[in-house]
């Protein structure tokens, strides 16, 4: 039986990990979700509208509207302005947690994928039922690598023909190098 996580807010340097506010669709939509940049790793196309992103953030980081218990999302947002940067989902299955997180253009390379992807990753084994923590990245995605080596994550595989990623092709899937972190 999975013991689903309760999700909560937690709190870093540079960012929070929160739920989702009735004003984060509309900046989240104009930094990440409508931006072929974002998208370019994604197995979704940028979306077209605000009302398709508010969709999404409902499905993932309304935490009282869940109805996967094991499943849910944070919003990344600046630790002094509360400003929405991003997104960090989490699947839980029992044993493995799968993360994956995003983050709008203007706020890239400026530490807030690092310390958002580490501050879950040590929240989510700090669980008894979590052993480890994975996710998968396109083998191009060299900025996510780095995100994920810096967490603490290691190589754990390639994952041939893993995911077919709108913007390189509608037909043909690409492989994936799989990251792993275990509870130490």
């Amino acid at each position: 039986m999975i013991h689903p996580l309760k999700p909560k807010e937690l709190h870093g340097s540079l960012v929070n990990l929160r739920a989702v506010l009735e004003t984060d669709s509309e900046q989240l939509f104009d930094s990440y979700f409508q931006s072929p940049e974002v998208a370019r790793f994604l197995s979704r196309a940028p979306h077209g509208s605000v009302s398709q992103t508010q969709a999404v953030l409902q499905k993932w980081c309304e935490w009282g509207t869940r109805v996967n218990k094991s499943n849910f999302g944070w919003v990344i947002s600046d630790a002094k302005s509360d400003c929405p940067v991003g997104v960090l989902y989490l699947m839980h299955d029992g044993v493995a947690a799968e993360v994956h997180y995003g983050i709008g253009v203007p706020f890239w390379n400026q530490g807030y994928a690092s310390e958002a992807v580490e501050m879950a990753t040590n929240w989510l084994l700090s669980h008894d039922a979590v052993q480890s923590v994975w996710t998968a990245v396109d083998t191009e995605n060299i900025k996510t690598r780095r995100v994920l080596e810096k967490a603490g994550f290691e190589h754990d595989g390639v994952l041939a023909n893993w995911a077919i990623l709108p913007a390189f092709s509608e037909k043909t899937a690409r492989d994936a190098i799989r990251y792993r972190r275990l509870r130490s």
